[in-house]
C-alpha cells in the first residue's frame, strides 16, 4: 500500500522537506520583490556617488587657482623672472 516510488529527480525540493517547508528562509514573492528594489536603489546610489567623486577628482584641478596660464604676457613675465634670477646668481 505504499505509494508508487518516484525517482529523486522527480521530487521537488518543497515536497522533500515535508513539514519543514514553512521554515524556508527564502521568503515570499513580495519580500523578494522588495529586496530586489532595495538592491537596485543601493546600486543606483553607489554608481551616482562614485561618478560624482570621479567627476570632482577630474574637474577640481582644472578650475583650481594653481593652473598655469599660457598667455603671452605671462610667458614674458616668466622670462624676465628667470633672467633676473640668473643675473642675481652671477
Amino acid at each position: 500500500m505504499s505509494p508508487e516510488p518516484r525517482r529523486v529527480s522527480e521530487v521537488s525540493p518543497k515536497e522533500s522537506l515535508g513539514s519543514l517547508s514553512g521554515c524556508l528562509v527564502d521568503g515570499d514573492a513580495e519580500q523578494r520583490t522588495r529586496e530586489r528594489r532595495v538592491k537596485r536603489r543601493a546600486l543606483a546610489i553607489s554608481i551616482f556617488l562614485q561618478s560624482a567623486v570621479l567627476a570632482a577628482l577630474i574637474l577640481v584641478p582644472l578650475f583650481g587657482k594653481g593652473s598655469v596660464s599660457l598667455s603671452p604676457s605671462s610667458l614674458r613675465l616668466c622670462r624676465t623672472d628667470i633672467q633676473a634670477a640668473t643675473s642675481a646668481m652671477k
